[in-house]
């Protein structure tokens, strides 16, 4: 549990410094600010394997010894520290000669590691219900483009192939006619795939080419391993 908290700490001070950088960069382009974000995303990313794999320096402070002493009456250091029995770590006993005996016990960690663990529960149930929707989203793409039909040559491969080269994309662009009415989205990194609507082959060229300059920035940016990447971290 002490690992998760200081990854997720580790992890958090990224993603503030990039949105405080982006407060003061609220006058420059939004370019230059996804930037900054998309930087901070993968750095908070990467404070997960790099805190698995790189070796840690850990300082540790040794536990304080039981305490255990014999109190005579009267003889009280007033500079020694004071333990009473109504302290809850802490045990006397007079024994028949009028002596003293107070023991310091550890306190039980019973309570303590309890309230961790169902805290560690709770972490754990979050971690499975946001792996398990960021896996139901990838399946949802892959069956979705299985299941379009691949455009590979028209007007839509020919105004895609000008975009490209206008934004200097020479990664393979597959273009995708889906069945599904109102999804435009983009994914894949070393082959990008273009998800068309149902009803794109209708469109206008005018509307076939904003949609496709829309798409193709997103693909020039690498904008779905940065969204991938901020929904791992999510995770």
């Amino acid at each position: 549990m002490t690992m998760l908290l200081d990854v997720a700490l580790r992890s958090s001070a990224p993603i503030l410094a990039a949105l405080l950088a982006c407060v003061l960069l609220r006058r420059r382009s939004a370019a230059l600010r996804h930037s900054v974000l998309a930087a901070a995303v993968v750095a908070a990313a990467a404070m997960v394997p790099l805190s698995i794999a790189l070796p840690s320096w850990e300082v540790r402070v040794p536990d304080a010894p039981f305490l255990s002493s014999v109190v005579e009456p009267g003889d009280a250091d007033p500079l020694a520290p004071q333990v009473t029995s109504e302290t809850p770590q802490a045990t006397s006993e007079t024994t028949s000669g009028g002596v003293t005996v107070v023991t310091a016990t550890a306190a039980s960690p019973n309570a303590g590691a309890t309230a961790m663990e169902r805290v560690f529960l709770v972490w754990m149930l979050g971690v499975a219900i946001g792996a398990t929707l960021l896996l139901l989203a990838v399946a949802r793409l892959v069956r979705m483009t299985r299941q379009a039909e691949a455009l590979v040559d028209g007007r839509w491969r020919r105004l895609a192939d000008d975009i490209a080269v206008r934004y200097h994309v020479r990664r393979p662009i597959v273009l995708l006619a889906t069945r599904v009415p109102g999804v435009l989205a983009t994914w894949g990194l070393l082959k990008p795939r273009v998800l068309l609507p149902a009803h794109a082959r209708g469109w206008s060229s005018g509307r076939a080419r904003a949609a496709l300059s829309h798409e193709l920035a997103h693909i020039r940016r690498c904008d779905w391993p940065v969204q991938v990447a901020a929904d791992v971290l999510r995770v």
